[in-house]
C-alpha cells in the first residue's frame, strides 16, 4: 500500500520534451499541446522546432526552452553560443543544465562566452 502524502502538483516543475531528431511539426503541436493541458513549465523542443513551439504557445503558461550543443556537447564555444543566441532571438528561454553546473570547470570556454553575452 502506498503513503499517503500531500497533494502536489509537480507539473509546473516539468520540462516536456520532446528532442527527437525525426520529429515532425505536428508532433510539435501535439506536445505544446499537452504542456499547456497539463499545466507543465516549458516545451524543450530542438532549436529548429523554437518559432513554431513560440508561436503555438504564444500568451499561454508554458515556454519554450531548447538544447545547445546537444546531444555531445562536442561543439566550440562560440557554436554553442550562436546556437544560444538564435534560440533567445527566437523566443526560447535560457537555462543551464544541472550537469554543467556540477561540471563547471569542464565548460570554462562556455561559461566564458556565455557569461559575454
Amino acid at each position: 500500500m502506498a503513503a499517503q502524502g500531500p497533494d502536489i502538483d509537480i507539473a509546473p516543475y516539468i520540462d516536456h520534451a520532446l528532442i527527437d531528431p525525426g520529429a515532425t511539426p505536428e508532433q510539435v503541436e501535439n506536445c505544446c499541446q499537452q504542456a499547456e493541458r497539463f499545466g507543465f513549465a516549458t516545451v524543450c523542443v530542438y532549436p529548429a522546432y523554437v518559432r513554431q513551439a513560440v508561436s503555438l504557445l504564444h500568451g499561454k503558461n508554458p515556454k519554450v526552452s531548447t538544447v545547445i550543443g546537444f546531444p555531445t556537447g562536442a561543439t566550440t564555444p562560440a557554436v554553442k553560443l550562436y546556437e544560444a543566441l538564435e534560440a533567445a532571438d527566437s523566443g526560447a528561454v535560457a537555462g543551464i543544465g544541472r550537469n554543467l553546473r556540477r561540471n563547471r570547470t569542464n565548460y570554462q570556454g562556455d561559461y566564458r562566452m556565455l557569461d559575454a553575452f
